[in-house]
């Protein structure tokens, strides 16, 4: 595939890239859709990263963000995919309310309050929380524990 002009971009979805031109491109011809695989996509992402990493403490103000192996579906990010609790506690009692957004390959959870001082959490993501593009769901839960300052 070629574009004319500076090639800004070029994002995996699936087995297709999209690829994006954001100067000297030619009119109407700044972004294009080509097949970089034969097959469609049927792995499943996997976590490769989180902050704050297990064990770790952290303000009571943090934000949580987890990385994927690929492009993460934005409409898979929710509160019930993504989830915050006291240690030991029962999650739907210890359960910390806070809002989810995803970015390409990065889902973040920020707390709308901040969280308690000398406190354990649990962050989880349960098997089938999060989706591709291609709909292929997390196997395998990824939950992390942490303190707070």
């Amino acid at each position: 595939m070629s574009l004319t002009g500076d090639l800004d971009t070029l994002t995996p979805i699936g087995n297709v890239v999209v690829l994006a031109v954001d100067d000297k491109a030619e009119k109407d011809q700044a972004s294009a859709v080509a097949p970089w695989q034969t097959a469609p996509d049927t792995a499943p992402p996997r976590v490769t990263w989180s902050v704050p990493a297990a064990g770790a403490t952290i303000g009571a103000r943090s934000r949580i963000g987890v990385t994927f192996s690929e492009f993460i579906d934005p409409k898979s990010g929710w509160e019930g995919s993504v989830r915050l609790y006291k240690t030991g506690v029962d999650p739907a009692i210890g359960r910390v309310f806070g809002d989810v957004s995803v970015q390409e390959v990065i889902v973040s959870f920020a707390p709308r309050e901040p969280l308690a001082p000398a406190t354990s959490y649990t962050l989880e993501i349960p098997a089938g929380g999060i989706r591709d593009y291609n709909g292929n769901a997390i196997a395998e839960p990824f939950v992390i524990t942490f303190e707070t300052e």
